[in-house]
């Protein structure tokens, strides 16, 4: 099945790459804090291992047909997501309030797998489920 194939595509495309300690630190929005849309953390520490995983995943299942990405690869945390109902004036507050957040010190946690997770859609928020783990390495 194709869900067989992704699953090992995840799994050659971890056992290739060590555990990593990633840090996240710092606020910032897409597309910009002027017009928020996802406000997240950035990965400070070792993104350009988290940046070769990446790669490796991607190179692993475009072949079963999944585009690859053209943007740049910024490794973020999601912190939320923006409604498009809220009113102009709460976003750009927003906006502001997180551009002007002071540094803080880095949180570091241990990466030691990757995950392939289902996203549904729904009118109460989006519902995650983890589908299949590959341990790093």
């Amino acid at each position: 099945t194709q869900r067989t194939a992704i699953e090992a595509a995840l799994a050659r495309a971890a056992s290739g790459h060590a555990p990593l300690t990633l840090a996240a630190g710092g606020v910032g929005c897409f597309p910009n804090c002027r017009r928020p849309r996802v406000i997240w953390a950035g990965i400070h520490e070792h993104a350009e291992q988290l940046s070769a995983l990446q790669q490796a995943v991607e190179q692993f299942v475009a072949p079963l047909g999944y585009p690859t990405e053209d943007r740049p690869f910024s490794p973020h945390l999601t912190l939320g997501r923006i409604q498009r109902e809220a009113s102009p004036g709460d976003v750009q507050r927003l906006g502001e309030r997180v551009a002007n957040t002071p540094p803080m010190e880095p949180e570091r946690w241990q990466v030691d797998r990757i995950s392939l997770i289902r996203s549904e859609l729904k009118p109460s928020g989006a519902v995650y489920t983890p589908l299949f783990h590959a341990a790093l390495g």
